[in-house]
């Protein structure tokens, strides 16, 4: 690492944040070419974590880690939410940049490091003690450290990374690094609790199968986009798994339960909800709608029904203004969102045959695989 004086980062970054590298590094000097590049890779890395992680960002007393290093770093959103669940002795096993130990060393009494790359830990231990946060560092692997541990801790977090030994994408729990299968029996021996952050692409009930000692699950979404998937465990066994689907804003909410109940099925009422993606993931679109009250008129398709709006409904609500055949509805507006589920056409598609333009306001959903049992509903946005 290349360590240059916060006032001289900070100039490069507000000179050459909108120049192409290339130019960059062909207009160097040789002797300057590894601080050219240095610099660079400090451009790259703010201008991607100006909506992710501002406070970083903005701050040129850190040493940023190069771009692929953050790759599935969370958000400081994020990185708070989990932060509330820990407390007291924590050993967070992936370190990597450190934004989620950012945010748990400011609520834990210890705080212990596991980082493999000598010069990613050298980085995020300079910014981490820049961020008024104290970590005992060990560079090592995950799992040569836990085969010489004997310290039992309140709070085992790892966030394993999601490329296999080849480098490729996985969502296969034995395939990440670290091996959390293999892992796990250590975990549970040396930590009261655990939290593994997973990717939304993981299937939760595989996680359920796969892991012993599970007693919660979260899905977690950003402004409506699902962000990650978090996998709390103890020493306790249980029976139950909670599900959660969580949505982090300034209306956030949280909704949870341990049944999957199916709503009534019925006719098309006055107000149409269409699910978070979080409730979708969590499969618990259904379990609100049946303690709710909803209707749910197509079984395949994940859109609800009532005559009576629930403003506090987790995702969309939509008031229907006429419901038809597809392509058989008069008097439908020149703009139209178009949404398509189960339906055999693309939005896209849609669009070109209706000649309709984008809106914020007005909806066509397009429902149904067969074309004698799909339909179109135009509809407007309530909330």
């Amino acid at each position: 690492m290349l360590p240059f004086a916060e006032d001289d980062i900070r100039a490069f970054y507000e000179e050459h944040k909108h120049t192409h590298a290339a130019d960059l590094l062909l207009k160097a000097k040789p002797e300057d070419r590894e601080k050219v590049k240095w610099m660079i890779e400090q451009v790259s890395t703010r201008k991607k974590l100006e909506t992710k992680v501002p406070e970083w960002a903005g701050n040129f007393g850190l040493h940023l880690p190069p771009v692929e290093n953050l790759s599935q770093a969370s958000s400081t959103i994020t990185a708070k939410y989990k932060a509330t669940e820990m407390s007291g002795n924590v050993l967070d096993l992936t370190l990597g940049s450190g934004i989620d130990s950012w945010q748990i060393g400011q609520k834990s009494t210890k705080l212990t490091g596991i980082e493999p790359n000598a010069e990613l830990a050298e980085r995020t231990v300079h910014n981490l003690k820049s961020l008024g946060v104290d970590i005992h560092l060990h560079v090592s692997t995950a799992e040569e450290f836990m085969k010489s541990n004997s310290e039992k801790y309140d709070w085992i977090y790892l966030d394993p990374s999601r490329r296999n030994e080849d480098g490729k994408r996985t969502v296969a729990l034995h395939r990440m690094t670290p091996n959390l299968t293999e892992l796990w029996p250590s975990l549970l021996e040396y930590g009261q609790h655990i939290c593994v952050k997973l990717s939304p692409l993981f299937d939760l009930s595989a996680i359920i199968n796969e892991l012993s000692n599970v007693v919660r699950i979260e899905v977690v979404a950003v402004r409506g986009e699902v962000k990650e998937v978090l996998v709390f465990a103890n020493r306790q066994s249980t029976e139950e798994v909670d599900i959660s689907a969580v949505e982090l804003h300034e209306d956030g909410w949280k909704f949870t339960s341990t049944e999957f109940r199916k709503p009534e099925q019925g006719e098309w009422g006055e107000f149409l909800y269409d699910p978070s993606a979080a409730l979708i993931k969590a499969n618990l679109a259904d379990e609100w709608a049946f303690q709710n009250g909803l209707v749910k008129p197509l079984k395949e398709v994940n859109l609800y029904t009532s005559d009576e709006p629930h403003e506090a409904f987790p995702g969309r609500v939509f008031r229907i203004y006429d419901i038809g055949k597809p392509y058989k509805m008069k008097n439908l507006p020149q703009r139209l969102a178009i949404v398509s589920r189960y339906y055999y056409e693309r939005p896209e598609e849609i669009r070109k045959r209706l000649k309709v333009q984008e809106s914020d306001s007005d909806f066509l959903f397009a429902l149904g695989k067969g074309k004698k049992t799909s339909l179109f509903i135009h509809a407007t946005r309530v909330t």
